[in-house]
């Protein structure tokens, strides 16, 4: 008889997250037979120089959350194994990291629009550098500069797409010769991927010579408007574990500390976004910006995409955004005056000094400034894919978590997103991953099926529901009344609004409150899918109390800034006064303040975890998707059956 593979017993268990800048480490143990998050530390990463040993921060962190539990965890450098009945030790210790480098990639295709456009979204399934892109089609200088331009720049991976299915195989061979010669000259010759016309493999090979090593997988792009990309997202996913992920600098003395797997943290937050959509039949986005990352995650409609940028961030990355926006796009977030030659040596100077944090409050709004454009240039080729695809679940993490208050997390997250009524059919959530427990969720799901979802469920989803957000259609001409908004709080005074176009309101709700929202829009404005002028009234209450409650954005899109400073600084505060996002006393904010939010700091020291689960909008998040292997496991591990989706508004 086969053996059923059987899921390890484990308590006390650390998960590690690897970042540019900060290493976060996470203790997760049984309580009342669930497991929960018991206490988290954060550390300076120490992967790179002087120390090139990422265990020197996972230690640092682990003795914090000694000090917080009064458990010994350690014993000298390395961690104390097993668990004892005393509660002292750890039963494992799992990695993840979005340090550890990019997998540079080259595309090459027939066509700019059509193999080469497919074949770039499949690029951006893990942390890649894309260095240059060549389309056969473009022809004379233009394609003679890119080929040049690539010639010097050693990709590790070069995916080469063409042809439809059952078209001609003979169209393939001049690039298939280019792409061959590129290959044979490199100082190390790359992983070339032919992802075209299947029937043009043998050709390609043929073309591209000996000593290429040439992986064919099925057409990016077999027929028009039906790309196939997930079968050479995988590849390269491999890839980067193989080839970057286990060449993290110090990798080895994490596997001294018995670390029982490394993995990606794109990666691991992906099968999380998967799980959660088909636990909770939501669409789901999930947005992560770091130092030098930034990554868009959307499983929605049963299907699963991601667009993921290795070099573009706050820090490390801040000279990406401001090659691919310029200097307007940054400064237009600025309530302040800063020349584009200044803001290029701050820019700078991020880049050369990573590690440090914001000194000044001019210096936390560029943070949040390069965190718009970074998450709009990620949205907008996750966008490009897929055009129609609705979300109404978003999970933000990475360095918007360290927002000093929930609004400017809140507000620099829908500047970015810039969402309209055809992304979701009515309301939009918002999390904040305060704790980084989506990848650590993740990575524990290798290991701990079990584990992975009690954490997921029962202290991501309860720790920062950051507000309910609805965007309303029709013309919002700036100035005109749009809509009277009531929200009825159970046993509480009803709180209404006017909205006017243009606006940003606030309707605060707390935790653990639940409430009705009414909307009466005026004519020519719809909620939703509704028709023009229809009042919608939501399920008696299904609206969730959050750190910011429910958020009418009536701003149009795309937003439009005033060139003149004061004019944009001017509206600027007014959009973060509506939502609370400067502390009360500042240059730019008003000396009253209309909220009492709870701040959502994340500074590097240790957090713990509350031991009890909470009631509120994380146990019912108002979800999955695909079938592959790695959510069908967690599934099954779980023998969970999919929850059933919560109406959310009815007409009246």
């Amino acid at each position: 008889m086969e053996e059923t593979a059987s899921i390890p017993e484990h308590g006390a268990l650390l998960v590690a997250e690897i970042g540019p800048d900060t290493t976060n480490v996470a203790l997760i143990d049984l309580v009342d037979e669930s497991y929960r998050l018991i206490a988290r530390a954060t550390s300076p990463s120490t992967f790179g120089p002087p120390d090139n040993d990422p265990t020197k921060a996972i230690i640092a962190a682990v003795q914090k959350i000694e000090q917080i539990t009064a458990r010994e965890l350690l014993r000298g450098e390395d961690l104390a194994y097993p668990q004892d009945d005393a509660g002292n030790g750890v039963d494992g210790l799992v990695a993840t990291t979005s340090a550890a480098g990019t997998l540079s990639v080259a595309v090459a295709g027939l066509s700019r629009h059509a193999s080469v456009r497919s074949a770039t979204h499949a690029a951006r399934s893990t942390y890649t550098t894309l260095l240059e892109t060549i389309a056969l089609d473009e022809g004379g200088t233009q394609l003679g500069r890119h080929i040049a331009a690539l010639a010097y720049l050693n990709p590790d991976v070069i995916v080469f797409a063409g042809g439809q299915e059952g078209g001609n195989v003979s169209v393939n061979q001049r690039l298939a010769h280019i792409v061959g010669l590129l290959a044979q000259h490199s100082t190390q010759p790359p992983l070339v991927v032919f992802a075209g016309n299947s029937a043009a493999a043998d050709q390609v090979r043929q073309h591209i010579g000996d000593g290429v090593s040439i992986e064919v997988m099925p057409n990016v792009l077999p027929l028009p408007g039906q790309p196939q990309l997930e079968p050479t997202r995988a590849l390269l996913r491999r890839r980067y574990a193989e080839q970057i992920v286990s060449a993290l600098p110090g990798a080895e003395r994490l596997r001294m500390l018995r670390n029982e797997r490394l993995g990606s943290v794109a990666e691991d937050q992906g099968l999380m976004v998967r799980f959660l959509a088909q636990r909770f039949n939501r669409n789901v986005l999930a947005v992560n910006t770091d130092s030098a990352t930034t990554a868009c995650l959307l499983a929605s409609n049963n299907h699963y995409s991601e667009a993921i940028f290795g070099r573009l961030g706050t820090r490390f990355g801040a000279l990406a955004v401001l090659e691919q926006r310029g200097s307007q796009g940054i400064q237009r977030w600025l309530p302040f005056e800063l020349e584009a030659e200044d803001l290029a040596h701050r820019l700078l100077n991020r880049a050369i000094r990573p590690h440090q944090v914001a000194t000044d409050l001019d210096d936390l709004l560029l943070d949040y400034a390069l965190m718009r454009e970074a998450i709009g240039i990620a949205y907008q080729a996750l966008r490009d894919e897929r055009k129609d695809a609705q979300f109404d679940l978003v999970i933000a993490g990475g360095s918007m978590v360290d927002a000093p208050r929930p609004g400017l997390a809140a507000l620099a997250l829908l500047d970015g997103l810039q969402p309209t009524y055809r992304d979701s059919e009515l309301a939009i959530n918002l999390y904040l991953d305060q704790w980084s427990l989506l990848a650590a969720s993740g990575a524990l799901a290798h290991i701990n099926t079990d584990a992975a979802v009690c954490l997921l469920e029962m202290d991501m989803l309860n720790n920062m529901p950051l507000a309910t957000v609805i965007v309303p259609r029709g013309e919002l001409a700036a100035g005109k009344k749009m809509a009277e908004v009531e929200l009825t709080p159970l046993q509480g005074t009803p709180i209404t609004r006017t909205v006017h176009a243009g606006e940003i309101v606030r309707l605060p709700l707390a935790r653990g409150k639940r409430a009705t929202l009414r909307i009466r829009p005026v004519g020519g404005i719809a909620i939703g899918q509704n028709q023009a002028g229809t009042e919608v009234l939501s399920d008696e209450a299904a609206i969730v109390g959050s750190a910011l409650g429910v958020i009418i954005d009536a701003r149009p899109r795309p937003l439009a800034l005033p060139d003149d400073l004061q004019q944009r600084r001017q509206l600027l505060l007014r959009w973060m006064d509506a939502l609370d996002a400067l502390p009360p006393e500042t240059a730019y904010a008003p000396t009253q303040t209309t909220n009492a939010a709870a701040s959502a700091t994340n500074g590097a020291a240790a957090t713990e975890a509350q031991s009890e689960p909470k009631n509120g909008a994380g146990a019912d998040p108002v979800g999955v998707v695909s079938s592959s292997d790695d959510v069908a496991a967690l599934r099954e591990g779980l023998v969970l059956q999919p929850q059933p989706k919560r109406g959310f508004f009815r007409r009246k």
